[in-house]
């Protein structure tokens, strides 16, 4: 899945409303496999993602894509953390993960990337 925005801020990095409507937002509703806020076109695509995100074992890594550096200002970083708390709980084992990956390393990943 891939949400982006239009806006750049001066320092490059995601704002915090957009880290949490566009990316935890969007993680959060493909893992309880709910498609409401996804256009119909996209249901096909969203039932294969749901379909895997079902099967045991199954371990979810959130990558933000960052104009700026490879990591994130305070305000968005603990909404990303505060999720990845959510999802985690007190589990031994997180089955959660994420990283920030700036403008250097973006175009590697892209050409590398074949996850969901």
């Amino acid at each position: 899945m891939t949400r982006s925005s239009s806006r750049d801020r001066p320092s490059g990095s995601p704002a915090p409303l957009f880290i949490h409507f566009a990316c935890t937002n969007t993680t959060r509703e493909a893992i309880e496999q709910d498609d409401t806020n996804f256009h119909s076109r996209l249901h096909a695509r969203f039932a294969d993602i749901a379909l895997r995100l079902g099967t045991p074992g199954i371990l979810v890594h959130l990558v933000v894509i960052s104009t700026g550096g490879s990591h994130l200002a305070r305000p968005g970083d603990s909404v990303l953390q505060d999720f990845l708390k959510e999802l985690n709980g007190d589990d031994p084992e997180p089955i959660a993960s994420s990283e920030v990956v700036g403008r250097r390393a973006s175009p590697r990943l892209i050409m590398t990337n074949t996850t969901l």
